[in-house]
């Protein structure tokens, strides 16, 4: 298991950060109103010795003991950073995302992953919640940071640069942004961007640290500068097979190599 999981993962993140912890369709799709989302609400039902809750856009398992409070927990906290997130990017994942619980320990065994993260996606979202934050702001953190890789997955599919993935992941927390500056405001030097294509797995936390820092600054910049919707149309070129320096350049109006060289500074 640990091995296929790490074959197909995407991104896994959570290193301490600004509070405490570590930090589809363009338009959006269909969508209940409002009123009736809140009919619907959070369901659960037992099955065998699993527990499966659900809400409008999440269905939660569990690997360990069901725990039908914390179940009813992620799926509301999640459907509440789903609108957030989407109305930000203005794209929403096009299906149902399952969320899956552990303990800690079973979290470290079946995805082999370091030590430093406590949450992963990889189609799904895989949290230890049996040690995952307590307090609401932290854990709403980590699950915001595991659905916005969703909603990259659905635009870019495989073909997203790390960092811009982590990046993106990291500055729509709360607070992410502010964390990630002063990261990068007492490192130097720093690694670029180039050298944060192909995943974090094999640094250590420090290294892990920077290299998220960075790219979430990397990231404010882009957003700053050209707004959400032009990282959005790079994420789309890029499904269709468009080189990243083409994409990066066509939309946000930069040379891909002078901002990085511009980051690195």
């Amino acid at each position: 298991m640990a091995c296929s999981f790490l074959a197909v993962l995407l991104a896994s993140v959570w290193l301490p950060g600004a509070t405490g912890w570590p930090p589809v369709t363009v338009d959006p799709v269909a969508r209940a109103a409002p009123e009736a989302a809140a009919a619907e609400g959070s369901q659960g039902e037992a099955t065998g010795r699993r527990y499966t809750a659900r809400g409008l856009h999440f269905e939660v398992l569990f690997e360990g003991p069901a725990d039908e409070f914390n179940a009813r927990r992620v799926v509301d906290r999640l459907e509440r950073a789903y609108d957030r997130i989407g109305q930000r990017l203005g794209a929403y994942p096009a299906d149902r995302i399952t969320v899956v619980l552990y303990t800690l320990e079973q979290f470290r065994d079946e995805t082999q992953l370091p030590e430093w993260t406590i949450a992963a996606y990889d189609g799904r979202i895989h949290l230890p919640i049996r040690g995952a934050p307590q307090r609401p702001e932290q854990l709403d953190g980590v699950l915001t940071h595991e659905l916005v890789h969703a909603v990259v997955a659905s635009l870019g599919g495989r073909r997203v640069p790390t960092w811009l993935n982590e990046g993106l992941a990291t500055v729509l927390e709360r607070g992410g942004a502010d964390w990630a500056d002063a990261i990068v405001a007492r490192t130097s030097p720093r690694p670029r961007l180039g050298d944060l294509h192909d995943g974090f797995l094999g640094l250590d936390g420090r290294q892990a640290q920077i290299a998220y820092a960075t790219s979430a600054h990397a990231v404010g910049r882009l957003m700053r500068l050209r707004g959400a919707p032009a990282l959005v149309n790079v994420l789309q070129d890029l499904a269709r097979g468009t080189a990243f320096d083409a994409a990066f350049e066509r939309h946000l109006a930069y040379r891909y190599e002078d901002f990085q060289t511009s980051i690195a500074r």
